[in-house]
């Protein structure tokens, strides 16, 4: 079975699994647990820039695939379903 990533993008923390081994018998290879770090207080310096918390997780989540050296083409995420909508169609 060819490699997989597991991504689990939380409120606090993300979560990435690499699988390997065979359909029947999967093996977890890698696994990493990252917090994400709070926001900085609301007091703004002039001429820094502003905080962006998306920036912050594409950032995290770099360094996480970049550390491991996990592959991205085939990888599944999941969203903490507080942040997401759903419709029925």
């Amino acid at each position: 079975m060819a490699r997989a990533v597991g991504l689990d993008i939380g409120a606090r923390s993300i979560k990435v699994v690499e699988l390997g081994g065979s359909t029947k018998a999967p093996r977890i290879q890698r696994m990493a647990i990252r917090q994400i770090p709070p926001p900085p207080p609301v007091e703004q310096v002039e001429g820094e820039e502003a905080y962006d918390p998306d920036q912050l997780l594409v950032d995290l989540i770099d360094g996480v695939f970049s550390e491991l050296q996990l592959p991205k083409d085939d990888v599944c995420a999941s969203v903490d379903s507080g942040v997401t909508i759903i419709r029925e169609i």
